[in-house]
Protein backbone atom coordinates (compact mmCIF):
# COMPACT_ATOMS: atom_id res chain seq x y z
CA UNK A 1 0.00 0.00 0.00
CA UNK A 2 1.58 3.60 -0.63
CA UNK A 3 2.47 5.62 2.51
CA UNK A 4 -0.35 7.46 3.84
CA UNK A 5 0.26 10.71 6.12
CA UNK A 6 -1.97 11.04 8.93
CA UNK A 7 -3.17 13.80 11.03
CA UNK A 8 -4.56 12.92 14.69
CA UNK A 9 -8.09 13.35 15.60
CA UNK A 10 -8.96 14.98 12.13
CA UNK A 11 -12.68 13.86 11.29
CA UNK A 12 -13.76 12.32 14.27
CA UNK A 13 -16.03 13.51 17.27
CA UNK A 14 -14.63 14.89 19.81
CA UNK A 15 -15.59 12.15 21.97
CA UNK A 16 -12.90 9.88 20.35
CA UNK A 17 -10.04 13.05 20.24
CA UNK A 18 -10.61 13.13 24.05
CA UNK A 19 -9.98 9.61 24.35
CA UNK A 20 -6.38 9.92 22.54
CA UNK A 21 -7.49 8.12 19.73
CA UNK A 22 -5.59 8.88 16.77
CA UNK A 23 -7.12 8.63 13.49
CA UNK A 24 -6.62 9.70 9.55
CA UNK A 25 -7.00 13.15 8.10
CA UNK A 26 -10.89 14.34 7.14
CA UNK A 27 -11.75 13.14 3.56
CA UNK A 28 -11.48 17.05 2.70
CA UNK A 29 -7.34 16.88 3.02
CA UNK A 30 -6.84 13.42 1.81
CA UNK A 31 -5.04 12.85 -1.17
CA UNK A 32 -5.19 9.35 -1.60
CA UNK A 33 -8.64 8.14 -1.33
CA UNK A 34 -9.82 5.31 -3.76
CA UNK A 35 -11.60 5.97 -6.69
CA UNK A 36 -14.60 3.20 -5.90
CA UNK A 37 -16.60 2.08 -9.31
CA UNK A 38 -20.16 2.35 -8.82
CA UNK A 39 -22.18 -0.73 -8.32
CA UNK A 40 -19.59 -1.84 -5.66
CA UNK A 41 -21.06 -4.03 -3.31
CA UNK A 42 -21.26 -3.26 0.58
CA UNK A 43 -19.32 -5.76 2.83
CA UNK A 44 -19.97 -5.90 6.24
CA UNK A 45 -18.29 -5.73 9.61
CA UNK A 46 -18.41 -6.73 13.12
CA UNK A 47 -16.49 -7.13 16.37
CA UNK A 48 -16.41 -10.07 18.93
CA UNK A 49 -15.19 -9.68 22.04
CA UNK A 50 -13.28 -6.75 21.89
CA UNK A 51 -12.14 -4.06 24.25
CA UNK A 52 -14.64 -1.43 24.35
CA UNK A 53 -12.38 1.10 23.53
CA UNK A 54 -10.85 -1.17 20.49
CA UNK A 55 -14.61 -1.21 18.92
CA UNK A 56 -15.02 2.53 19.29
CA UNK A 57 -12.50 2.97 17.40
CA UNK A 58 -13.41 0.55 14.64
CA UNK A 59 -16.73 2.21 14.48
CA UNK A 60 -15.39 5.32 14.17
CA UNK A 61 -12.78 4.54 11.58
CA UNK A 62 -14.93 2.69 9.72
CA UNK A 63 -17.11 5.70 8.99
CA UNK A 64 -14.06 7.90 7.96
CA UNK A 65 -12.11 5.70 5.75
CA UNK A 66 -14.89 3.96 3.94
CA UNK A 67 -14.53 6.15 1.09
CA UNK A 68 -11.06 5.28 0.50
CA UNK A 69 -11.33 0.93 0.58
CA UNK A 70 -12.15 -0.84 -2.77
CA UNK A 71 -15.53 -1.45 -1.10
CA UNK A 72 -18.17 0.18 1.38
CA UNK A 73 -17.98 -1.32 4.58
CA UNK A 74 -20.95 -0.77 7.37
CA UNK A 75 -20.83 -1.95 10.68
CA UNK A 76 -22.91 -5.11 11.95
CA UNK A 77 -24.60 -5.17 15.12
CA UNK A 78 -24.83 -9.47 14.49
CA UNK A 79 -22.22 -12.17 14.58
CA UNK A 80 -23.17 -13.06 10.40
CA UNK A 81 -21.06 -10.64 9.45
CA UNK A 82 -18.65 -10.38 6.30
CA UNK A 83 -15.69 -10.25 8.48
CA UNK A 84 -15.75 -10.32 11.67
CA UNK A 85 -12.63 -8.65 13.91
CA UNK A 86 -11.68 -10.87 17.13
CA UNK A 87 -10.17 -11.12 20.28
CA UNK A 88 -7.87 -13.82 19.99
CA UNK A 89 -8.05 -14.19 23.93
CA UNK A 90 -12.43 -14.72 23.20
CA UNK A 91 -14.07 -18.09 23.42
CA UNK A 92 -16.59 -16.51 21.72
CA UNK A 93 -14.27 -15.22 19.23
CA UNK A 94 -12.47 -18.72 18.97
CA UNK A 95 -15.58 -20.57 18.51
CA UNK A 96 -16.58 -17.90 15.70
CA UNK A 97 -13.34 -18.33 13.87
CA UNK A 98 -13.80 -22.25 13.79
CA UNK A 99 -17.31 -21.80 12.07
CA UNK A 100 -15.17 -19.03 10.09
CA UNK A 101 -14.86 -21.29 6.98
CA UNK A 102 -17.70 -23.09 6.51
CA UNK A 103 -20.19 -20.08 6.47
CA UNK A 104 -17.70 -18.07 3.88
CA UNK A 105 -16.95 -15.50 6.77
CA UNK A 106 -13.20 -13.82 7.67
CA UNK A 107 -12.66 -13.99 11.06
CA UNK A 108 -9.76 -11.49 11.51
CA UNK A 109 -7.61 -11.87 14.87
CA UNK A 110 -6.74 -8.34 17.12
CA UNK A 111 -3.62 -8.31 18.18
CA UNK A 112 -2.18 -6.03 21.11
CA UNK A 113 1.72 -8.03 21.31
CA UNK A 114 3.78 -10.20 20.03
CA UNK A 115 2.50 -13.45 21.86
CA UNK A 116 -0.50 -12.90 20.40
CA UNK A 117 0.56 -12.83 17.00
CA UNK A 118 -1.37 -16.04 14.83
CA UNK A 119 -0.64 -17.51 11.48
CA UNK A 120 -4.24 -16.21 10.40
CA UNK A 121 -3.82 -14.82 6.98
CA UNK A 122 -4.83 -11.46 7.99
CA UNK A 123 -4.48 -10.21 11.50
CA UNK A 124 -4.88 -5.99 12.59
CA UNK A 125 -2.37 -4.79 15.42
CA UNK A 126 -3.18 -2.84 18.33
CA UNK A 127 -3.36 -0.02 18.63
CA UNK A 128 -5.40 0.32 15.19
CA UNK A 129 -3.73 2.40 12.73
CA UNK A 130 -6.34 4.37 10.25
CA UNK A 131 -3.45 2.86 7.05
CA UNK A 132 -3.69 -0.55 8.64
CA UNK A 133 -7.10 -0.25 8.89
CA UNK A 134 -7.84 0.87 5.22
CA UNK A 135 -5.03 -2.51 4.26
CA UNK A 136 -6.98 -4.95 5.69
CA UNK A 137 -10.34 -4.38 4.82
CA UNK A 138 -8.93 -4.21 1.27
CA UNK A 139 -7.15 -7.30 1.63
CA UNK A 140 -10.64 -8.86 3.52
CA UNK A 141 -12.04 -7.61 0.39
CA UNK A 142 -10.06 -9.25 -2.28
CA UNK A 143 -10.10 -12.44 -0.21
CA UNK A 144 -13.70 -12.83 0.28
CA UNK A 145 -14.26 -12.12 -3.79
CA UNK A 146 -11.36 -15.29 -4.46
CA UNK A 147 -13.18 -17.10 -2.02
CA UNK A 148 -16.60 -16.61 -3.85
CA UNK A 149 -14.92 -17.34 -6.96
CA UNK A 150 -13.63 -20.53 -5.81
CA UNK A 151 -16.38 -21.35 -4.04
CA UNK A 152 -17.46 -24.98 -5.25
CA UNK A 153 -20.51 -27.69 -4.13
CA UNK A 154 -18.87 -29.71 -1.34
CA UNK A 155 -19.03 -33.17 -3.25
CA UNK A 156 -16.60 -35.58 -2.64
CA UNK A 157 -14.97 -36.02 -5.82
CA UNK A 158 -15.57 -34.47 -9.26
CA UNK A 159 -14.98 -31.09 -7.48
CA UNK A 160 -16.01 -27.46 -9.59
CA UNK A 161 -12.18 -26.78 -8.82
CA UNK A 162 -8.75 -27.48 -9.08
CA UNK A 163 -7.06 -29.15 -6.24
CA UNK A 164 -4.62 -26.04 -5.61
CA UNK A 165 -7.43 -23.92 -5.43
CA UNK A 166 -9.50 -26.02 -2.85
CA UNK A 167 -6.58 -25.20 -0.68
CA UNK A 168 -6.19 -21.97 -1.38
CA UNK A 169 -9.94 -21.12 -0.52
CA UNK A 170 -9.41 -23.35 2.92
CA UNK A 171 -6.37 -21.29 3.70
CA UNK A 172 -7.89 -17.88 3.05
CA UNK A 173 -10.92 -19.05 4.88
CA UNK A 174 -9.30 -20.35 8.15
CA UNK A 175 -11.31 -23.42 7.94
CA UNK A 176 -8.91 -25.74 8.80
CA UNK A 177 -5.15 -26.43 9.97
CA UNK A 178 -4.87 -29.97 8.12
CA UNK A 179 -6.24 -31.77 5.48
CA UNK A 180 -6.13 -35.20 4.23
CA UNK A 181 -6.40 -35.44 0.65
CA UNK A 182 -6.99 -38.58 -1.45
CA UNK A 183 -6.16 -38.56 -5.32
CA UNK A 184 -5.43 -41.01 -7.80
CA UNK A 185 -5.23 -43.91 -5.17
CA UNK A 186 -2.39 -41.72 -3.02
CA UNK A 187 -2.66 -39.96 0.00
CA UNK A 188 -1.52 -36.54 0.77
CA UNK A 189 -1.51 -34.52 4.17
CA UNK A 190 -0.96 -30.56 3.87
CA UNK A 191 -0.73 -28.58 6.92
CA UNK A 192 -1.93 -25.27 5.88
CA UNK A 193 -0.73 -23.46 8.63
CA UNK A 194 3.02 -24.24 7.99
CA UNK A 195 2.32 -24.87 4.22
CA UNK A 196 3.76 -28.01 3.86
CA UNK A 197 2.63 -31.18 2.28
CA UNK A 198 3.48 -34.86 2.83
CA UNK A 199 3.66 -37.74 0.59
CA UNK A 200 5.34 -40.99 0.11
CA UNK A 201 7.99 -39.37 -2.23
CA UNK A 202 9.45 -36.51 -3.33
CA UNK A 203 7.06 -34.49 -5.80
CA UNK A 204 8.73 -32.96 -9.16
CA UNK A 205 7.45 -29.91 -10.90
CA UNK A 206 5.20 -32.17 -13.10
CA UNK A 207 3.70 -33.80 -10.68
CA UNK A 208 2.48 -30.91 -8.61
CA UNK A 209 0.65 -29.44 -11.66
CA UNK A 210 -0.84 -32.39 -12.21
CA UNK A 211 -1.85 -32.67 -8.67
CA UNK A 212 -2.77 -28.81 -7.92
CA UNK A 213 -5.04 -29.30 -11.83
CA UNK A 214 -6.54 -32.12 -10.34
CA UNK A 215 -10.43 -32.43 -10.38
CA UNK A 216 -11.12 -35.51 -8.83
CA UNK A 217 -10.08 -35.69 -5.20
CA UNK A 218 -11.38 -36.50 -1.92
CA UNK A 219 -10.44 -33.67 0.99
CA UNK A 220 -10.46 -34.73 4.82
CA UNK A 221 -10.12 -31.85 7.49
CA UNK A 222 -7.92 -33.61 10.26
CA UNK A 223 -7.55 -31.73 14.02
CA UNK A 224 -3.87 -30.41 14.38
CA UNK A 225 -2.86 -33.41 16.57
CA UNK A 226 -4.12 -35.96 14.00
CA UNK A 227 -2.84 -33.59 11.05
CA UNK A 228 1.19 -33.29 12.58
CA UNK A 229 1.07 -37.28 13.24
CA UNK A 230 -0.03 -38.08 9.76
CA UNK A 231 2.60 -35.51 8.45
CA UNK A 232 5.02 -36.94 10.38
CA UNK A 233 4.51 -40.49 8.57
CA UNK A 234 5.09 -39.46 5.41
CA UNK A 235 8.11 -40.08 3.98
CA UNK A 236 8.90 -36.82 2.41
CA UNK A 237 7.51 -33.38 3.65
CA UNK A 238 7.99 -30.35 0.71
CA UNK A 239 6.85 -26.84 0.71
CA UNK A 240 2.88 -26.46 -0.52
CA UNK A 241 4.14 -23.05 -1.93
CA UNK A 242 5.71 -24.97 -5.23
CA UNK A 243 2.16 -26.24 -6.02
CA UNK A 244 0.54 -23.17 -5.37
CA UNK A 245 3.18 -21.26 -7.77
CA UNK A 246 3.07 -23.60 -10.35
CA UNK A 247 -1.18 -23.63 -10.10
CA UNK A 248 -1.29 -19.90 -10.54
CA UNK A 249 1.01 -19.64 -13.66
CA UNK A 250 -0.49 -22.41 -15.48
CA UNK A 251 -4.28 -20.83 -14.51
CA UNK A 252 -3.33 -17.79 -16.12
CA UNK A 253 -1.99 -19.47 -18.82
CA UNK A 254 -5.08 -21.08 -19.40
CA UNK A 255 -7.19 -17.90 -19.05
CA UNK A 256 -8.41 -18.96 -15.74
CA UNK A 257 -6.82 -16.66 -13.45
CA UNK A 258 -8.62 -13.65 -11.43
CA UNK A 259 -6.17 -11.47 -12.43
CA UNK A 260 -6.73 -8.52 -14.19
CA UNK A 261 -4.53 -7.16 -16.98
CA UNK A 262 -5.53 -3.52 -16.14
CA UNK A 263 -5.63 -3.31 -12.47
CA UNK A 264 -2.43 -2.26 -10.25
CA UNK A 265 -0.76 -4.74 -8.25
CA UNK A 266 2.18 -4.92 -5.39
CA UNK A 267 3.90 -7.01 -3.78
CA UNK A 268 3.53 -7.70 -0.06
CA UNK A 269 7.26 -9.49 0.01
CA UNK A 270 9.60 -10.93 -2.03
CA UNK A 271 8.71 -14.47 -3.40
CA UNK A 272 10.80 -17.33 -1.69
CA UNK A 273 13.42 -17.55 -4.50
CA UNK A 274 14.92 -20.54 -2.99
CA UNK A 275 11.87 -22.77 -2.80
CA UNK A 276 10.23 -21.70 -6.18
CA UNK A 277 10.85 -22.64 -10.03
CA UNK A 278 11.81 -18.62 -10.75
CA UNK A 279 12.79 -17.52 -13.83
CA UNK A 280 15.48 -14.39 -13.96
CA UNK A 281 12.67 -12.24 -15.57
CA UNK A 282 10.91 -13.17 -12.09
CA UNK A 283 13.28 -11.80 -10.05
CA UNK A 284 13.54 -8.63 -12.03
CA UNK A 285 9.41 -8.31 -11.95
CA UNK A 286 9.63 -8.91 -8.34
CA UNK A 287 12.22 -6.01 -8.08
CA UNK A 288 10.12 -3.86 -10.11
CA UNK A 289 6.92 -4.02 -8.63
CA UNK A 290 8.33 -3.98 -4.80
CA UNK A 291 8.85 -0.76 -5.75
CA UNK A 292 5.66 0.28 -6.98
CA UNK A 293 2.09 -0.88 -8.15
CA UNK A 294 1.55 -1.66 -11.67
CA UNK A 295 -1.01 -3.42 -14.46
CA UNK A 296 0.54 -6.38 -15.88
CA UNK A 297 0.93 -4.50 -19.33
CA UNK A 298 3.11 -1.60 -17.18
CA UNK A 299 4.88 -4.98 -15.72
CA UNK A 300 5.72 -6.66 -19.01
CA UNK A 301 6.87 -3.04 -20.66
CA UNK A 302 8.86 -2.62 -17.47
CA UNK A 303 10.82 -5.87 -18.33
CA UNK A 304 10.49 -6.28 -21.79
CA UNK A 305 8.53 -9.52 -21.49
CA UNK A 306 5.06 -10.26 -22.77
CA UNK A 307 2.02 -9.69 -21.14
CA UNK A 308 1.57 -13.09 -20.85
CA UNK A 309 4.48 -13.73 -18.50
CA UNK A 310 3.44 -10.67 -16.54
CA UNK A 311 -0.36 -12.37 -16.18
CA UNK A 312 1.43 -15.57 -14.99
CA UNK A 313 4.13 -14.18 -12.37
CA UNK A 314 0.93 -12.45 -10.88
CA UNK A 315 -1.17 -15.10 -10.97
CA UNK A 316 1.49 -17.17 -8.99
CA UNK A 317 2.00 -14.24 -6.82
CA UNK A 318 -1.30 -14.14 -6.35
CA UNK A 319 -1.99 -17.54 -5.04
CA UNK A 320 0.91 -17.53 -2.05
CA UNK A 321 -0.76 -14.27 -0.94
CA UNK A 322 1.74 -12.11 -1.64
CA UNK A 323 -0.12 -10.00 -4.04
CA UNK A 324 -2.09 -6.52 -2.86
CA UNK A 325 -4.32 -4.63 -5.73
CA UNK A 326 -3.87 -1.10 -5.32
CA UNK A 327 -6.70 1.43 -5.75
CA UNK A 328 -6.24 4.53 -7.52
CA UNK A 329 -5.93 7.95 -6.16
CA UNK A 330 -8.84 10.25 -6.43
CA UNK A 331 -8.47 13.13 -9.10
CA UNK A 332 -7.64 16.34 -7.58
CA UNK A 333 -10.67 18.65 -7.72
CA UNK A 334 -10.21 20.87 -10.55
CA UNK A 335 -11.59 24.07 -9.18
CA UNK A 336 -9.86 25.64 -6.77
CA UNK A 337 -11.90 27.33 -3.61
CA UNK A 338 -10.77 30.73 -2.43
CA UNK A 339 -9.58 31.63 1.14
CA UNK A 340 -10.40 34.64 2.34
CA UNK A 341 -7.64 35.28 4.94
CA UNK A 342 -8.76 37.33 8.02
CA UNK A 343 -7.13 40.46 9.19
CA UNK A 344 -5.73 40.17 12.77
CA UNK A 345 -7.75 43.47 13.52
CA UNK A 346 -11.17 42.07 11.76
CA UNK A 347 -12.48 41.23 15.57
CA UNK A 348 -11.40 44.57 17.38
CA UNK A 349 -13.29 45.95 14.51
CA UNK A 350 -16.35 43.60 14.39
CA UNK A 351 -16.80 44.55 18.65
CA UNK A 352 -16.23 48.20 18.07
CA UNK A 353 -19.26 48.05 15.26
CA UNK A 354 -21.26 45.96 18.15
CA UNK A 355 -20.59 48.63 20.56
CA UNK A 356 -21.24 51.76 18.50
CA UNK A 357 -24.59 50.15 16.90
CA UNK A 358 -22.91 50.15 13.54
CA UNK A 359 -24.19 47.25 11.12
CA UNK A 360 -22.54 46.60 7.33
Amino acid sequence: MPAERESPFCGIGANVAAAGISTLPSRSHCRCAPRRMMGTRTRTLTALGLAARDELLVRSLLKVVNMRTTEAWLFHEEIDADVALCNPDSALSMMTLKKAGSAGQLCIPVVHDVAQEQSAPLVLRAPIRSSDFIEVLNQASAQLQQATSLRRAPSADGNDEPLAHALFRLRLQAAATHVRIGIGGATLIVDLKTRRLGSTHALNDDELLMIGQERMFQLQVIDEVDGGAALQQTRHIQSIDRLWWLSGMHSAAAGAATISADRRYQLRRWPDAGRLPMESFHLRMTAVLTRGAMTALQLAEAVKRPTSDALAYLAGCSMLGLLVEVVEPREAATLAVPVTRASRYSDLFQSLRAVLGIRG
